[in-house]
């Protein structure tokens, strides 16, 4: 079986998805060890990042890797709900109020839940409430906030306000990317960590923990 998990890794990492399917229906079928399958994802996309930060890699490669590992998770659904789950780390994710761009939240959040996190994703166009209460609610330790337009930076510091009003600002890691985003905007909002992509925002709440 752990010739079958290093093909997986590899169908992944080399952007094969018709033999990834293939290889996981097969370790489904063998009742591999959940943890085996999730710990070999993870691994796959630590090496797809690296390649990604190396340029070896592009952003549609990105995607791709990210697709491949979200459809590999659904066809191992059955054996993952049957194992033992200990309590997730929550991240709340979402694009600000006024800015309806997505595409890097949503690779960021395929690679997150890909290496085990919990994440609630909100959209995009979400308001500061919405963010502080859902946070609030899922008793989250990270909130991912993504600003893809200038004229929309100023919604990340209500955010962070709000966060404060609520008196939950300390309990949380804001971490914030997207094309308007700086690490001089970051600081100047309030924020914990800038992410310039998906990967490094992965890289930078696992430091934080």
């Amino acid at each position: 079986m752990s010739e079958q998990l290093s093909a997986l890794e590899k169908a992944i990492i080399e952007i094969e998805p018709d033999k990834a399917e293939s290889i996981a229906k097969q370790l489904v079928e063998a009742k591999v060890d959940p943890k085996d399958l999730v710990n070999v994802i993870s691994r796959a996309l630590e090496v797809v990042g690296k390649k990604f930060q190396d340029e070896e890699y592009y952003l549609p490669e990105l995607v791709m890797c990210g697709e491949i590992s979200k459809s590999v998770l659904v066809i191992a659904d059955p054996i993952l709900k049957t194992a033992e789950q200990g309590p997730k780390i929550t991240i709340v994710v979402g694009t600000v109020k006024g800015d309806l761009h997505d595409l890097g939240k949503n690779i960021f959040v395929t690679f997150a839940s890909s290496a085990g996190f919990n994440v609630v994703d909100l959209g995009n166009d979400v308001s500061a409430d919405n963010f502080v209460e859902t946070v609030k609610k899922e008793k989250a330790r990270v909130l991912g906030l993504s600003c893809l337009l200038t004229a929309t930076d100023k919604e990340l510091n209500k955010v962070v306000e709000a966060l404060k009003k609520e008196k939950i600002r300390e309990q949380v890691m804001v971490l914030i990317g997207g094309a308007a985003v700086t690490e001089e905007l970051v600081k100047e909002v309030g924020g914990d960590a800038f992410a310039p992509d998906a990967i490094t925002g992965l890289e930078q709440i696992k430091e934080w923990l």
